[in-house]
């Protein structure tokens, strides 16, 4: 086994212990709970004014079908709030879906790493690629798609691959999920409210005014 697969599998099994195995992964409702404060993460990405009164954080998976439904048919009704300063979006990587989750994961924190200004392009071509095709999420399609980034260097990305240099970061965000008891993808909150359901565009967007 290289040094590449055996990291890459040192983090499912990191991911599966921290946030407690659960596999099952769905659009399905969660209990809508408060907690004393809003899920922070280390270096995450964000997007939105860092003054925002109101963080949205999404706990999710780019392989997640319920996750690519959330970015194409919710996110739109949150750009409004990105765009006028009220609302700072912040993405928590859970890769709940094995070796796929966690290339894209390490895809996407390369990216961040190397130019945070691209993040949320690859953010978004990550789950296009991902939900347009029917053929796994390789190392080589990776390559394909960072290469058709401007400057974005793909050796840099295989010696993440190859390397425990993102372990750390990756690691942070099953940390922090299992803070907040997350056991599912997409898990939205508003500040420090868990939203019952993250596809109710109405109860999002109640969440949101509450806070303003």
């Amino acid at each position: 086994m290289t040094k590449k697969l055996t990291v890459l599998t040192i983090l499912v099994v990191l991911v599966a212990s921290i946030i407690g195995g659960v596999f099952y992964v769905n659009a399905q409702t969660v209990t809508g709970t408060t907690y004393d404060e809003r899920p922070v993460g280390i270096n995450n990405p964000m997007r939105g004014s860092p003054s925002a009164p109101i963080t949205v954080t999404e706990f999710g998976d780019y392989m997640c079908p319920a996750c690519y439904t959330f970015q194409s048919d919710i996110m739109p009704a949150l750009e409004p709030y990105i765009e006028s300063g009220q609302v700072q979006f912040q993405w928590v990587n859970l890769m709940l879906f094995g070796q796929e989750s966690l290339l894209a994961g390490y895809a996407s924190r390369s990216v961040y790493d190397q130019s945070p200004e691209k993040y949320w392009d690859m953010h978004e071509a990550l789950f296009q690629t991902i939900h347009h095709s029917q053929e796994p999420l390789t190392e080589e399609r990776l390559i394909v798609l960072i290469e058709s980034m401007e400057t974005i260097d793909t050796e840099a990305f295989e010696d993440d691959l190859s390397n425990q240099r993102l372990f750390g970061d990756l690691e942070q965000d099953a940390l922090l999920a299992e803070a907040f008891a997350i056991d599912r993808t997409p898990t939205v909150f508003v500040n420090n409210r868990k939203v019952d359901d993250p596809f109710d565009i109405n109860q999002l967007n109640k969440a949101i005014e509450h806070e303003l």
